[in-house]
């Protein structure tokens, strides 16, 4: 099934279709747009809380960062491992990727950096998320929940 997301202001529902193409129906105007093709299936999408950024995850192990109202790609990550999960954290400043291996990967929206690697016991990460609070970030594996606590991360 492909992801489809929601964008925090509700103006725009991003899809990806099987073919790796990522479309962006604009609620208000009906206009649909779409993104440059991807290597392979997109298997998740999230949303900045600004609503104009858009962060595609693939199976390939490559995100893509996109400014939706130009489609143009801001950044191109690899991580060289299938990607199942992404998500923005509430505040903006963070984004998070659940892979194949049990691994989740903290990056800083400011300069794209990595800030770190959590790795659990090898369960497929299914699916990343943060509190409301930005305090944890929790993933969820095939037999397990992971939660970290990030308040006493020095993050920029």
């Amino acid at each position: 099934m492909p992801p489809l997301e929601i964008s925090p202001n509700g103006n725009f529902i991003a899809v990806s279709t099987s073919n790796g193409d990522v479309k962006i129906y604009d609620h208000s105007s009906g206009k649909v747009s779409t993104l440059p093709k991807n290597q392979l299936q997109i298997r998740a999408l999230s949303f900045h809380p600004s609503s104009r950024i858009l962060i595609a995850a693939s199976k390939d192990g490559f995100i893509k960062i996109w400014d939706i109202l130009t489609a143009r790609e801001i950044k191109l990550i690899d991580v060289k491992i299938p990607i199942q999960t992404v998500s923005v954290s509430p505040n903006g400043k963070w984004f998070a990727a659940g892979m194949m291996k049990g691994l989740v990967i903290l990056w800083n929206f400011k300069d794209y950096k990595e800030i770190f690697k959590l790795q659990t016991d090898g369960d497929i990460i299914t699916s990343v998320t943060f509190s409301p609070d930005n305090q944890y970030l929790v993933a969820s594996g095939e037999n397990k929940i992971h939660v970290w606590d990030l308040s006493n991360v020095k993050i920029e």
